[in-house]
């Protein structure tokens, strides 16, 4: 019973430490909030957990070790980054309006984002976003210079639900 739920949370935990740097480390983005937030969240509080359970309930010594190791990585990085960063950095952006649609695939855009920072106001980009799913998008940022693809739209869609 203990070895199978160590493999669970396990896996659990690596597919969240996975989409965590997914997320940081790369152009790959969450567009869901929620989905969001408990990756960031589960990143930040299981970390201690799996270590504190790693540390007693494996038995064999190399497997404790190998665990040790990978469980005490990413509390490092949570130090690195500082918790009130990851805190901040788990917001998403918000699509407020579509500028541009690519003519060869609908799922490509130019987007204007803001991101909600609390009473500190808001954030600001425009960015070339390609839709895998609604959950998930690549962004890179929009280079004005090649146009020749995009088809302008200029649809507003405040997902912040701004009043005018």
């Amino acid at each position: 019973m203990k070895k199978k739920l160590v493999i669970i949370l396990s896996v659990i935990y690596l597919l969240i430490v996975s989409l965590f740097f997914l997320d940081i480390y790369f152009d790959f983005e969450m567009k869901n909030e929620l989905l969001k937030k408990s990756i960031y969240y589960g990143f930040l509080f299981i970390s201690p957990t799996i270590l504190i359970s790693n540390l007693f309930l494996i038995k064999k010594m190399n497997l404790k070790i190998l665990s040790l190791i990978l469980s005490v990585l990413p509390i490092i990085i949570i130090i690195k980054i500082g918790f009130l960063k990851i805190l901040f950095l788990s917001e998403s952006w918000k699509t407020q309006m579509i500028l541009y649609e690519n003519s060869e695939d609908n799922s490509v855009r130019v987007e204007y984002q803001l991101k909600d920072l609390g009473a500190l106001g808001y954030r600001k980009r425009t960015v070339e976003v390609n839709y895998y799913s609604h959950y998930f998008m690549k962004v890179k940022p929009y280079n004005k210079e090649n146009t020749k693809n995009w088809k302008r739209v200029d649809k507003y869609i405040n997902e912040l639900e701004l009043k005018n």
